[in-house]
């Protein structure tokens, strides 16, 4: 409504939920400013969403102290018969259409590259240890999934920080699709250092270009040209 910038409060009972804010307040004062309810005049409707549940609900808005209004609504079941909308057009021969499509390989189960590290088949549970002994814990795991994998110090402590980066915001769980992924973007790492020290170069320049590989690979997920 034009010109009307007085707060509004929304209350909602029954089988039906709010989809905007229970109450708006005027962002009219407010510069540039990145939050809000992003209202200037007053809404003239608020929408609601129904739970499914047949009832009554029932949405009164109130003002200071102009008389409140209340919108009654008898929510009904949802229909099972399919809602008509756009058709699928038929493929004239599917088989041809899906055969390039490859077939889904779980990661855990790929061939592990050589000198690679090797992938996990579980979510790894670290919620009984304590944050600072999240890395610890990594690397006694991760030591022991790979005993013959010489690890360039560089490739692993970027990858260390960041599956227990993972592990922080997951309440201490890393889930296993997180732990492969940056397991083979580590596995990249790998095979790119091992390149890197097949090139005539001082040891100094070798270290600087592992450091951009780990930097590029891993952190900003770029893919490696390498053979």
């Amino acid at each position: 409504m034009y010109g009307a910038r007085n707060d509004i409060k929304f209350n909602i009972s029954g089988p039906g939920l709010l989809t905007t804010p229970a109450a708006f307040t005027s962002d009219i004062d407010k510069k540039e400013e990145m939050e809000g309810t992003m209202y200037i005049d007053a809404p003239f409707y608020v929408p609601v969403r129904s739970t499914g549940t047949p009832g009554t609900i029932r949405i009164t808005a109130s003002s200071g102290s102009l008389e409140a209004g209340t919108v009654i609504v008898e929510s009904t079941a949802p229909t099972e018969a399919p809602i008509n909308g756009l058709k699928i057009p038929a493929i004239k021969d599917p088989v041809d259409e899906v055969s390039d499509v490859e077939e889904f390989v779980d990661v855990a189960e790929s061939p592990v590259p050589a000198g690679g590290m090797v992938y996990t088949g579980m979510d790894l549970d670290f919620t009984d240890t304590d944050p600072h002994e999240y890395g610890e814990k990594l690397d006694v795991h991760i030591a022991s999934e790979n005993p013959d994998v010489e690890i360039e110090p560089v490739v692993y402590n970027t990858l260390k920080e960041l599956l227990i980066d993972y592990i922080e915001k997951n309440d201490g769980i890393l889930v296993r699709d997180d732990y492969n992924f940056l397991a083979g973007r580590a596995n990249m790492c790998l095979k790119a250092c091992n390149e890197a020290n097949s090139f005539e170069m001082p040891e100094k320049k070798k270290r600087e270009l592992k450091e951009k590989y780990a930097a590029d690979i891993l952190l900003k997920g770029i893919n490696p040209h390498i053979s």
